[in-house]
């Protein structure tokens, strides 16, 4: 961008060069941390606050799968903030942190579940969250192999 390269020029003219490529790095990869990661915890917060409801606003018999949606999109979120933008290439650990990171706070959602009038922890809930993570997660795996140009080739 121009304003780094403005930046760059400045910092070369006073004897600093050698610091600025990295500084200016840095806080260009920071900002886009901040933008993928960012992404991640307003979707934890909105599922908190679904949880946080005594009567949410859910459809009769749509449970189960709405849980598995919700946590299907933050498996995707997170994976994207691992890697550093979609569409990537993924390898195995890099979908298996993605996976347990949604499944942990999936069942830390059960738990503060337990502390809310009207609402329970349900195992079957974790299991449908587990299901839409991992859905999430090899729809993520799959479009990286497929995908004819990734980012990383351009």
């Amino acid at each position: 961008p121009p304003a780094v390269w403005r930046a760059r020029r400045r910092w070369a003219s006073r004897g600093l060069a050698s610091l600025s490529a990295p500084l200016l790095g840095w806080c260009a990869d920071m900002r886009k941390g901040f933008r993928l990661w960012g992404a991640v915890v307003l979707y934890m917060a909105a599922i908190f606050y679904m949880s946080a409801l005594s009567n949410p606003p859910v459809p009769a018999g749509t449970d189960k799968s709405l849980h598995g949606l919700a946590y299907l999109g933050l498996a995707i979120l997170v994976l994207r903030a691992l890697v550093g933008g979609l569409p990537k290439r993924i390898g195995i650990r890099v979908a298996v942190s993605a996976f347990l990171i949604t499944v942990l706070y999936a069942a830390t959602d059960e738990v503060h579940q337990m502390f809310v009038p009207g609402r329970m922890a349900d195992v079957l809930d974790l299991f449908a969250d587990a299901g839409g993570a991992f859905v999430g997660t090899a729809a993520c795996w799959a479009w990286g192999i497929i995908s004819p140009v990734s980012r990383d080739e351009l």
